[in-house]
């Protein structure tokens, strides 16, 4: 793999999680009324402080992939490990928003690009494109003064 083939595969995520998300709001009869009056119910019943909260996690989230996809592509040593916190982050800020909704196209392109953003962020700690990143092959090493 190329340098090149994976800036495609991390941009490939990108692109196809935003189609994910963006297909249910183009295209909104994918998705029974009955399902999606549950889904507006489920979120009114929603305490104002989870709801706020899932947002604050949400928002987080994106922010930090957004700046973690654009480290990965320039291939920036700290990009990996933004990558990692994104990640988790996003899945608290699934675990903190509940039930969702999504139709079969979204729910296919959303886990595609998943899958491509997981293989990004694996290659990036894998040997040998982990030297893209600036990060040596080699252990941590302690100092004379104990540290590393």
């Amino acid at each position: 793999m190329t340098k090149s083939h994976y800036q495609a595969v991390l941009l490939s995520s990108l692109i196809l999680g935003f189609m994910g998300v963006a297909v249910d709001f183009a295209v909104p009869s994918q998705i029974p009324e009955g399902i999606r009056n549950a889904e507006s119910a489920h979120f009114a019943e929603m305490s104002l402080p989870r709801l706020l909260f899932g947002v604050t996690l949400s928002l987080t989230s994106i922010a930090l992939v957004l700046v973690a996809t654009y480290g990965l592509y320039r291939f920036r040593h700290w990009a990996p490990r933004l990558a990692v916190l994104g990640t988790a982050t996003s899945l608290l800020a699934g675990l903190a928003g509940g039930l969702y909704v999504q139709s079969g196209i979204a729910a296919i392109l959303t886990f595609v690009a998943s899958y491509a953003w997981g293989a990004s962020v694996v290659l990036a700690y894998a040997q040998p494109y982990r030297a893209w990143f600036g990060v040596s092959n080699q252990p941590l090493q302690a100092t004379a003064s104990g540290g590393v």
